[in-house]
């Protein structure tokens, strides 16, 4: 079963948080049974935080698609949630 958009959501902020934290020498501390435990020291650069969860979300859930029915086939609310989602994080890049 396809994880939610909340769960993708949650395990990208997560991911590059711990990369970051990683990459620069500061602290993230993760709890042992629940991703939602998260310690942070230091200074993190939340617009790719929120770039990632974005990028996360670019595939709809189950659930999503089930929304949506006649006329709309699967294939194109899938490609209208991409195109959305595309559109999001073209914002504020250079030249847009």
């Amino acid at each position: 079963m396809m994880p939610t958009m909340i769960a993708r959501a949650t395990q990208a902020a997560l991911d590059e948080l711990i990369q970051q934290a990683h990459h620069t020498k500061q602290n993230a501390y993760v709890g042992d049974d629940d991703v939602n435990d998260l310690l942070l020291d230091g200074y993190f650069d939340l617009t790719t935080v929120v770039r990632h969860v974005i990028e996360a979300m670019r595939e709809p859930t189950e659930e999503m698609l089930q929304e949506y029915g006649f006329p709309y086939t699967r294939e194109m609310v899938t490609a209208n949630w991409k195109a959305m989602i595309d559109a999001a994080l073209k914002e504020g890049q250079a030249g847009s």
